[in-house]
C-alpha cells in the first residue's frame, strides 16, 4: 500500500523508492516492486470488473484519453505510443473512475469501453467518440472548456474583440450555471426542477450566443484562428447545448480531465511503461486509487484495507464489500 501510494499518488518511480528504502536499511529492489505490482493487480481484476459495471450503471459517463510511451510497442513497430483511456461515471454520490490501456486512439477502443451503455457521454471534440457511438442510443455531450480554449489560443495569436467577446460570453455561461446550481441548493430543488430552472436561465442566452457567432463568422479572416474557433464551436453546437438535458451534466468535461491529470503528472516522472502488462497493471491501480479519492477516501487507508482483505476474498459478494463506497469508515481525504 505504501509503495503504490508513493508511485501512483506521489509520482515516485520504483527506482527512487528503491534508493529511499536502502537509505533506511530496507533492501527492496525495483524489480520486486514491479513483480508484486503485476501479480497483485492481476488478482484485483474482479474488483476492476465491478468498477466497470458500476460506471455503466449510471446515466452520465465522462471520457478522455492521453498518450503514453510503451517500450514493447516500440520494438514491434515504429509507433511506441499507446493510450490511456479514462471513463468516469456511476450513480450520483458513488462515482467511479476507470483507466484502461489500449495500443491506439481509434474509435473501436472507445466503443469497447462503452459496450452495453445507452445514456449520456460527455467528451471533448475528438471525432473518434462520435464514430464510436454512431448508430447507438448514446447521447453525445460536448465541452465548453474546449470551445473556450479555441478562442483563448486564437487571441494569443492575434488579439481581437471577437475573441475577447466570445471568451466573455462563455464566462457568462458558467456564471449562469453557477447561479442555477446555487438556487437549486438553497431551494432544495429536485433534479428535474433544477433542469427546468437551468433552461430558463441559459437556453435563451445560448440561442443569442449562436446568432452572434454566426454573424461574426462572416467578419473574421477565412483562414484565421478566430474563424477556426467559431467554426469549431458552431460545428459542436448540438453537443455543446446538450448538457441542459440532465442535472448531472455540466457545461464541460473537466471532471474527466481532472481524473486523468494524476496519470499525466506521474508520466512526467516515470516517463514510460516497459510493456503492455505493466501499463495494464498501472491502470488497475490508478482505477482503485482515483475511485477511492472520488468517494472521499484517503488512498493509503483504502489500499491498506483492500490488500489486507485480499487473501480471503473468494465470492463476488466479498469483492463488492471492498468497493470504496462500501468502506466509508476509512480515513477521509
Amino acid at each position: 500500500a505504501h509503495i503504490w501510494t508513493a508511485k501512483f499518488c506521489d509520482h515516485l518511480p520504483y527506482y527512487r523508492q528503491e534508493v529511499g528504502f536502502a537509505r533506511i536499511g530496507a533492501e527492496i529492489s525495483r524489480q520486486d516492486m514491479v513483480n508484486w505490482t503485476l501479480k497483485i493487480s492481476e488478482r484485483l481484476s474482479p474488483l476492476i470488473e465491478l468498477v466497470n459495471r458500476h460506471i455503466l450503471s449510471g446515466e452520465v459517463i465522462n471520457m478522455d484519453e492521453t498518450p503514453v510511451k510503451v517500450l514493447e510497442l516500440e520494438k514491434k513497430s515504429t509507433e511506441s505510443k499507446g493510450y490511456m483511456w479514462l471513463a468516469r461515471g456511476g450513480p450520483p454520490g458513488r462515482k467511479a473512475v476507470r483507466y484502461r490501456f489500449e495500443p491506439g486512439r481509434a474509435h473501436q477502443y472507445a466503443k469497447s469501453f462503452l459496450e452495453g451503455y445507452s445514456s449520456y457521454l460527455q467528451t471533448d471534440g475528438y471525432e473518434a467518440y462520435g464514430t464510436a457511438i454512431k448508430n447507438t442510443t448514446i447521447r453525445h455531450v460536448g465541452c465548453w472548456a474546449h470551445a473556450r480554449r479555441k478562442f483563448v489560443d486564437a487571441n494569443k495569436v492575434a488579439s481581437s474583440e471577437i475573441n475577447k467577446d466570445a471568451i466573455g460570453r462563455i464566462r457568462k455561461l458558467y456564471s449562469l450555471e453557477d447561479q442555477a446550481r446555487d438556487e437549486a441548493k438553497k431551494k432544495h430543488l429536485s433534479p428535474e426542477e433544477f433542469v427546468v430552472r437551468r433552461r430558463e436561465l441559459i437556453e435563451k442566452y445560448l440561442a443569442e450566443f449562436r446568432i452572434w457567432l454566426e454573424q461574426k463568422s462572416t467578419m473574421a479572416l477565412p483562414s484565421g484562428h478566430t474563424t477556426k474557433a467559431i467554426s469549431y464551436t458552431l460545428g459542436q453546437w448540438d453537443k455543446l447545448v446538450k448538457f441542459l438535458e440532465h442535472a448531472e451534466l455540466t457545461p464541460d468535461n473537466n471532471v474527466a480531465e481532472n481524473c486523468i491529470r494524476p496519470y499525466v503528472l506521474g508520466r512526467k516522472n516515470w516517463l514510460f511503461h516497459g510493456n503492455e502488462k505493466a501499463a495494464e497493471a498501472s491502470c488497475r491501480i490508478y482505477t482503485l486509487i482515483e475511485t477511492a479519492k472520488a468517494n472521499g477516501l484517503e488512498p493509503y487507508a483504502y489500499l491498506n484495507k483492500l490488500l489486507t482483505a485480499l487473501p480471503s476474498v473468494e465470492s463476488e459478494k466479498n469483492w463488492d464489500s471492498l468497493l470504496p463506497w462500501n468502506l466509508s469508515a476509512l480515513g477521509k481525504n
